[in-house]
């Protein structure tokens, strides 16, 4: 499982066999994309019970079994449809689904149901709807809001969506290093000078336009 920001992405790969996650998954040694809209991805869990046929314990060199009982999926609240689920490895299930049509780039909620009982929460997947182009940003809040005028210095934290590890953000027209803590979230510090006189000033976040992807390197 990987993480960023609060976010906990499950063991998953994509259609093209990339793992599953934010576009360059901050901390991560593997390769991430998000999921596309009409994507079959493989999740993979552990405890979805019997399959059929059954595989006795210490067996070697069995084909993948399908689960017993139904598995069903949602993302971000949706129904996911489920192609096919089960035992692939000692301990170790897939579950090939679908992610629903219709769902803007974002994190989503990811929840797999068997036999009435759903998964825990906190887990979520990443979906990217504009394929070959980065996600446009956009700001909900600046926190802290307002600051006073002659402040040494502060952090300021950007709330939005769309933010990815290429963001930059300029302050007053000015670029500034940003940090990002996920994709609803990013940091920027402010110095003295920043703060020294009394205004408005604007902070705009922008983002590359194209995502290049380079396989087979």
């Amino acid at each position: 499982m990987l993480s960023q920001g609060g976010f906990k992405y499950p063991a998953a790969v994509t259609s093209d066999g990339t793992y599953l996650g934010p576009t360059g998954l901050l901390g991560s040694a593997a390769v991430t994309r998000p999921a596309r809209p009409g994507e079959s991805i493989s999740l993979y869990a552990t405890g979805l019970g019997p399959t059929s046929p059954a595989i006795a314990p210490g067996t070697w060199g069995w084909a993948p079994a399908q689960t017993s009982q139904t598995v069903t999926a949602m993302i971000g609240g949706i129904d996911a449809h489920v192609d096919w689920s089960g035992l692939v490895s000692a301990g170790e299930y897939q579950i090939n689904v679908v992610v629903p049509q219709g769902l803007a780039d974002g994190e989503y909620p990811t929840v797999l149901r068997l036999a009435g009982v759903s998964t825990q929460g906190g887990v979520f997947v990443a979906v990217q709807s504009s394929v070959g182009q980065n996600p446009v940003p956009n700001i909900t809040s600046l926190s802290p809001s307002s600051a006073t005028a002659g402040t040494s210095s502060l952090t300021l934290t950007i709330n939005g969506a769309g933010l990815i590890p290429s963001s930059t953000v300029t302050f007053a027209g000015t670029a500034r290093a940003a940090s990002l803590i996920s994709s609803g979230q990013l940091t920027i510090t402010l110095t003295s000078a920043d703060l020294a006189g009394a205004g408005s000033y604007a902070v705009v976040v922008t983002n590359p336009r194209l995502v290049v992807d380079l396989q087979g390197l």
